[in-house]
């Protein structure tokens, strides 16, 4: 059996294929919140496939890590099946696309992988929108040419930045999930549909000078853990797709 993970700053993504049949057996399982406890984590994967009853060995292991300390998920995946993990990284060609960074490693895996997936998937010009812990944006146009990126706080660590950069701001958890990029009349609304609303305009913005820029049309993705929160008011603009990364990275792993 091979494994194939994304491993983010807090969530860990992950599916299941039979190594014999290959192409078409992937099977997607549940997030898990690793919050860096990796032991825990990757525990919960082999009881979850345990109770599935799919308890034959784990023989490959692929990870698209942005952790900077690989060290420790190593260590597990030898404790708990003997197996040496794999780790893809950003190169300057896969996929069909062309990293644009001088330094081809230097780009994140999960951007890259993202990116390798949605142009694939699209078959054009695609611009790429991930709603994690950071919220990029990525652009590629129809040769497969990365053009770049930007990177902008995600969606809490914005929120964090205008509660934990004031004394007088208060804001309340429950009143983020119901935000909407709408006029605030209370403090709480002000902050909170500031922040989507500035979501929902840059990616607006990025299609449309993206589109212009290319002078045809463009697929836009839209993926990561707080992209149900902006994908109500961008879905007539955006493809959604839970799991662009992690496909991206078993993609990046079958064309090594």
């Amino acid at each position: 059996m091979r494994l194939v993970l994304d491993i983010g700053n807090s969530r860990l993504k992950w599916l299941s294929e039979d190594a014999r049949t290959g192409a078409g057996s992937a099977h997607l399982h549940t997030p898990i919140i690793h919050n860096q406890n990796f032991l825990m984590a990757f525990k919960d994967i082999q009881n979850e496939l345990q109770s599935a009853g799919r308890t034959r060995t784990v023989d490959v292991i692929t990870i698209g890590s942005v952790t900077a300390d690989k060290t420790d998920i190593s260590k597990v995946c030898q404790e708990l099946w003997c197996v040496e993990p794999t780790y893809v990284c950003s190169t300057s060609t896969a996929c069909g696309v062309k990293n644009s960074y001088a330094e081809p490693s230097k780009l994140g895996v999960d951007r890259w992988a993202a990116m390798g997936e949605a142009f694939c998937q699209a078959q054009s010009a695609v611009c790429v929108f991930d709603l994690g812990s950071a919220f990029t944006i990525d652009a590629v146009n129809t040769n497969g040419h990365h053009l770049g990126g930007y990177i902008l706080p995600g969606l809490s660590m914005s929120r964090d930045s205008v509660t934990g950069g004031t004394s007088q701001v208060m804001v309340d958890e429950e009143h983020f999930d119901k935000a909407q990029p709408v006029w605030g009349r209370s403090t709480n609304a002000a902050v909170n549909n500031g922040i989507i609303y500035t979501a929902v305009t840059l990616i607006q913005n990025a299609i449309k000078n993206l589109r212009l820029e290319l002078k045809m049309p463009v697929e836009a993705f839209i993926t990561g853990g707080d992209a149900a929160k902006i994908l109500p008011f961008v879905n007539d603009l955006v493809r959604y797709d839970e799991n662009l990364v992690l496909k991206g990275i078993k993609r990046l792993a079958d064309s090594m």
